[in-house]
């Protein structure tokens, strides 16, 4: 026993030096401060990168020095990081594919995916200084598609809990709260790091919720696969053979552009031939017509705290607003999909997760609790769950105390077809209600302070609903959470689940934010990029969501009608068009070319749609504007002239300018042409010849004019 605890300490003490020596070892150009140039390379979306590092105008290694910079300085601040790949990731970035759909794109990856001659010890001190002997399927299609991976993030040991705290590698923090609330897991350290602006791109797994939870507590984008999409053999895992619930890999990004695009390459590069397990189902782009929303408000297990229910509300009343169709549902006992899931993942008695871990060794509370629970004595245990069913009158608890166990093969069984009724309940409910997604909050909890899991280990049933259903799932970001809005009324809980995890809910905390979640339907993950981008055109992470406030892109959008045979070759038309996302630049490329050529969607084909970005975008600049739009008397000409950064905000003050002054609709305006006015004698608007004048002043019509006392100030002399 003494030795056991002795070589845990030392595995974690030499881990841990391991880790500051490869940060201190790195080159001195990693350890400055950001400069103008890194600056702007965290603040380029993936395919800006890509397009750069193919014409040759960023090199991959630049582009990997900005990311490192940045992820060590998310590392002081949070503890995300495990391994530091960076020495041999510069290698790799001279190296790389770039011709390849993620050329030179750093990414950073969950401590459970193996890298040949890297630890993947995922928090067990006896897997300490064990080195992966060969790449996972997943490491070699990214390298084959020039991506770059660079660190790997942080997880909880067992990587069953919504925390990410290892002896071996410490606890990873919210880098929105001071390191006071648990960034989640088991994807915590991944989650933290991007939050922070230290990845723009990472790859984490999920069995119970394990990269969604993690989004929902630090403010950023993920979409689970369903099984087989995702590449996941060659990985280390907690629980080997475990496919009672299935983990599966999954992106997350710190925008949805992002995490689109990293859908597609990934796709696009075939992971069926790098993955057997993989289905060979190519990318579809499909435009949503007719959307019905169903909303969940409620799991039946732990109802949502008034942070998350407002969170879904705003995008609920947002989405009718913008004339969706959106229904409230009461869907299959979603207890049940919890209470089978778990008895599953536990099937084994919790063996595979205890068996690595040396005494003394620390465990997550929650899972400590679980485990406890499942090493008692069986007619124990069935008192207790006797005594919780009828004394406390708690049938909800009292369910998955009975799951608690280990099972023979033969109750095992019985389990998993229970599991395939449920998913075909589900199946026959949702095609009746002619639903295309559900919407409910990830989590009935913003994030929760460090060891909060001790009372809310259990409450996961938003999330692992659809890991057992085998259903993708979306988070994005909607609100902050408010303490004026958002405290806790009082409540009598249904059961001990809702009871325990209502302890650790904190309107008060600062920076956390709320999230919702967007389901569809099994093999549909191609679905979810497009709802997500209904939803945040119209719900932003602002407190006030405004379609107005969306920042506009530009964009340019090539298409034709489709070939025919007296037509074999069709003209095509290019426009450059400003929208908030892809799928209204394209909505609006087809409106503008049935109005002018006659040529419809349904006869039609894009091309391709790029976005335009601004070559000075720091620098104040004038410009003109032509457009037309129609109003109740007729259709108008107009030139107006603003200064602005970029064209785009340009266009965006234009928008707000003719909804203030014209009541003009975003629909009705067609900008016809943005230029820049390169000399100060072509301005011919006041209002921006103004700004012009040398010396200009501003007065002060309300300053007061002060006059000189007719007081002394100080006392005369008397004598």
């Amino acid at each position: 026993m003494l030795f056991a605890w002795l070589a845990h300490r030392r595995a974690c003490q030499t881990k841990q030096e391991e880790r500051g020596a490869r940060i201190k070892d790195l080159a001195p150009s990693f350890h400055e401060p950001l400069d103008t140039t890194d600056k702007a390379v965290l603040e380029q979306p993936i395919g800006a990168l890509v397009e750069d590092v193919r014409t040759g105008r960023r090199d991959p290694v630049d582009i990997l020095t900005a990311y490192s910079k940045k992820a060590l300085k998310a590392h002081e601040a949070t503890n995300c990081l495990t391994e530091i790949l960076i020495s041999s990731a510069v290698d790799w970035a001279k190296d790389c594919n770039k011709e390849g759909p993620l050329a030179g794109v750093p990414i950073s990856l969950k401590d459970t995916v193996n890298v040949q001659g890297w630890d993947s010890c995922i928090g067990y001190s006896a897997w300490v200084g064990k080195p992966a002997q060969k790449d996972s399927a997943l490491i070699r299609l990214l390298h084959d598609a020039g991506a770059v991976p660079f660190v790997k993030t942080n997880i909880p040991i067992t990587l069953l809990t919504f925390e990410s705290y290892s002896d071996v590698f410490g606890r990873t923090t919210n880098p929105h709260s001071d390191k006071k609330h648990s960034a989640g897991g088991s994807t915590g350290g991944e989650a933290a790091l991007l939050a922070y602006g230290g990845s723009r791109i990472g790859i984490g797994t999920d069995v119970a919720g394990s990269v969604r939870i993690p989004a929902h507590y630090s403010g950023i984008y993920t979409i689970k696969a369903s099984t087989g999409r995702f590449p996941k053999t060659g990985n280390t895992t907690s629980i080997p053979g475990q496919e009672g619930i299935p983990a599966v890999y999954s992106p997350m990004a710190r925008t949805l552009r992002d995490l689109e695009y990293f859908w597609k390459a990934v796709v696009g590069m075939k992971p069926w031939e790098y993955d057997p397990t993989c289905h060979p189902i190519p990318w579809r782009s499909i435009e949503l017509k007719n959307v019905r929303w169903g909303v969940m408000w409620d799991d039946g297990v732990v109802a949502a705290s008034p942070a998350c229910k407002r969170a879904l509300q705003t995008v609920v009343e947002t989405l009718r607003k913008n004339g969706h169709e959106v229904v409230d549902v009461t869907p299959p006992s979603p207890y049940e999909a919890l209470r089978i899931g778990s008895a599953l993942i536990l099937a084994d008695g919790g063996e595979a997760i205890i068996s690595p871990m040396r005494p003394f060794e620390s465990n997550d509370l929650g899972v400590a609790q679980a485990v406890h629970m499942l090493r008692i004595p069986s007619f124990l245990r069935k008192l207790y769950t006797l005594y919780v069913r009828y004394i406390k009158r708690d049938e909800i608890y009292a369910g998955l105390l009975d799951g608690w166990r280990a099972k023979s093969v033969s109750e095992f069984y019985p389990l998993v077809a229970e599991r395939e009724a449920y998913k075909v309940k589900w199946w026959d409910w949702w095609k009746a209600q002619e639903l295309d997604f559900i919407l409910c909050v990830p989590n009935a909890l913003p994030a929760v302070p460090n060891d909060g899991m001790k009372d809310g280990f259990p409450a996961c049933g938003y999330t692992f609903l659809f890991n057992v259903l085998d259903y993708s799932a979306g988070v994005l970001p909607v609100i902050h959470v408010d303490h004026g809005l958002d405290a806790l009324p009082p409540f009598r809980a249904r059961n001990n689940v809702e009871k325990r995890a209502y302890r650790q809910y904190d309107s008060e905390g600062v920076g956390k934010l709320c999230r919702y979640a967007g389901i569809s339907n099994q093999h549909e993950q191609t679905r979810l990029p497009s709802s997500t981008e209904i939803l945040p055109s119209s719900s932003t992470s602002s407190r006030h969501p405004s379609s107005t406030t969306m920042p506009l892109q530009e964009y340019q959008v090539v298409g034709r009608h489709l070939p025919t045979e007296s037509d074999p070759t069709p003209k095509i038309y290019r426009m450059r068009i400003f929208a908030p996302n892809e799928v209204v630049a394209k909505s609006r490329f087809w409106y503008f070319l049935r109005q002018l050529k006659k040529v419809k969607k349904a006869s039609g084909e894009i091309i391709g749609v790029n976005v335009i970005h601004e070559k000075k975008p720091l620098k104040v600049k004038n410009f003109g504007i032509w457009l037309r739009y129609d109003s109740r008397s007729g259709t108008h000409n107009m030139y107006k002239e603003f200064r602005d950064l970029t064209r785009a905000d340009a266009v965006k003050s234009l928008y707000q300018d003719m909804a203030a002054r014209h009541r003009a609709r975003f629909r009705s305006i067609h900008i016809l042409r943005v230029v820049e006015i390169q000399k100060t004698e072509d301005v011919r608007r006041p209002y921006i010849k103004q700004l012009l004048t040398p010396g200009l002043k501003f007065p002060l019509p309300h300053r007061v004019a002060k006059s000189r006392s007719t007081f002394v100030a100080n006392r005369p002399v008397t004598f």
